[in-house]
């Protein structure tokens, strides 16, 4: 996969593309590049990963199997460790619920 950076005219084929397609569209292939880089950067992490000798690497996630990140991690292999969610912080006033997942490399 190849990520590059924006370029001078990006703006105006959104434009196009809005034109043609309709939102729900767009925000589909929105989606679709979110997911694309998301899946480049955690393929960034793992190859760093395994470079230092690791052989297990783990995140915490959105418990909700329903959450974009979660069906994310699942389809990049990871797996539920099977422990209880908890709170990873609180922002904002409000409580961020996480469960953990591994990957074996």
């Amino acid at each position: 996969m190849t990520i590059r950076p924006a370029k001078e005219g990006d703006r105006d084929q959104l434009a196009q593309v809005k034109k043609g397609l309709g939102r729900n569209k767009i925000d589909q292939r929105l989606a679709w590049q979110r997911e694309d880089k998301a899946m480049w950067l955690v393929a960034e992490a793992e190859s760093l990963a395994k470079a230092r000798g690791f052989k297990r690497i783990g995140l915490a996630v959105n418990p909700d199997p329903r959450c974009p990140a979660h069906k994310l991690y699942l389809k990049l292999g990871y797996k539920p460790t099977g422990e209880n969610k908890y709170v990873d912080g609180i922002y904002g006033g409000v409580k961020d619920w996480v469960v953990n997942m591994v990957k074996n490399m």
